[in-house]
């Protein structure tokens, strides 16, 4: 069984089209961050959960897993967690690229580390590596191409009565002075083009980021008929139904192009680097924003995007997890107290023991509706979680 990491909402789209590709050449086993990704995800037609300590208490069962989301990060977050503990008992672990620009260095390789030199506008600078050992990109010599390039595309949805915005302006690389003069290029553009109609999607990481979400606001306040802000509808559907698209550096540019929708990339000299290597139409100011519009909607195919990175290939993504597959070990005779030393991450120090009896009741619906664990063995796991989390001091 393969373990699928839905830790954050960029993570949907991802496991869907993986399974999309893969899903009748495996088995599968979705671990969901929180309720709320299920939902948003909709009906999974495999095996799915919401509890890490099941996978910990259980890794028997599982013969590699997935992660979208596990590059080192100075905090330890819950996917960094399970792939160190997998790692040190033998099952793989395998990483797939998740966006087009990953610490502001295109990911066309295989190695192990990102973004090792400090770019202009980078404030992290760090030599950033990944959780999993096997890595999977989407471009260079060994890319699988764009792994969302193989959902379907709804057509009979499609509406092309709007210009779409969109943004992530909460990316490291930006400063507040490139989201304020971005937000004024919104208003002046949607303004200036009082017929037209415009959605702007951000990023769900700007209404949580202060500069950001003020420029929202700010935008907001102004209350333009043709202008509204969309918090809820993810941007591939979006695009799907969009005449055309402004956009920051950002993944969505794959999307635009596999849609073939025109777009516009919004650009500062903290993101020139990256722009460079796509070949887009650009504009850095809301003065020029509303001619160049005007001309896209007039030459529509002169404004197409082109990233370099292709559409998914099927029989390389299935090479990749091959490959990862053959290299399992033999789990240790007993992973059990590694386990639960891993469980002390995922346990915050205060957890209530009505909040432990909680998650154990998890374990245990789990293990019955998966049929293939004796109920004695894992009594005796959830006694040991419960006394491990018990004895930890406040």
């Amino acid at each position: 069984m393969i373990l699928v990491l839905v830790q954050q909402t960029g993570d949907i789209q991802l496991a869907r089209a993986l399974l999309h590709a893969l899903g009748r050449r495996y088995e599968w086993f979705l671990l969901f961050g929180k309720l709320e990704l299920k939902r948003l995800m909709g009906d999974v037609d495999c095996h799915h959960g919401f509890d890490p300590a099941f996978c910990l208490l259980n890794p028997q069962h599982f013969e590699l897993v997935v992660s979208f989301s596990g590059m080192r990060h100075p905090r330890m977050t819950m996917n960094l967690t399970l792939l160190s503990f997998f790692n040190q008992i033998g099952v793989p672990t395998l990483e797939i690229q998740h966006g087009l620009f990953q610490y502001g260095i295109n990911n066309t390789d295989p190695g192990l580390q990102v973004g090792g030199r400090v770019e202009r506008g980078d404030q992290l600078g760090l030599s950033v590596g990944y959780g999993a050992k096997h890595v999977v990109p989407w471009g260079g010599d060994h890319g699988i191409g764009y792994l969302k390039s193989n959902l379907p595309a709804r057509s009979s949805e499609w509406r092309r009565d709007y210009g779409l915005i969109t943004t992530n302006s909460n990316w490291h690389l930006y400063a507040g002075k490139q989201r304020y003069q971005l937000a004024l290029a919104i208003l002046k553009l949607a303004s200036s083009l009082p017929k037209q109609r415009f959605v702007w999607k951000p990023h769900s990481a700007e209404h949580g980021q202060a500069d950001a979400k003020q420029a929202i606001t700010m935008v907001e306040r102004y209350e333009l008929p043709n202008l509204s802000i969309d918090r809820s509808t993810p941007a591939e559907e979006l695009i799907l139904r969009c005449s055309f698209g402004i956009t920051t550096v950002s993944t969505t540019l794959l999307d635009y192009e596999r849609c073939q929708k025109p777009a516009i990339v919004f650009t500062c000299p903290e993101v020139q680097h990256l722009v460079e290597r796509l070949q887009v139409r650009t504009f850095s100011s809301g003065s020029e924003l509303p001619r160049i519009v005007s001309e896209l909607v007039a030459s529509p195919h002169d404004y197409l995007v082109h990233t370099g990175i292709g559409p998914l290939d099927i029989e390389r993504l299935a090479r990749h997890f091959e490959i990862a597959l053959s290299s399992r070990k033999e789990l240790a005779c007993d992973p059990l107290p590694l386990a639960l030393q891993f469980l002390t991450y995922l346990r915050p120090p205060h957890a209530e023991p009505a909040e432990v009896e909680r998650v154990n009741r998890g374990v245990d619906r789990m293990a019955k509706k998966m049929g293939e664990f004796q109920r004695s063995t894992l009594a005796y796991k959830v006694k040991k979680l419960v006394d491990s989390i018990g004895r930890r001091k406040h």
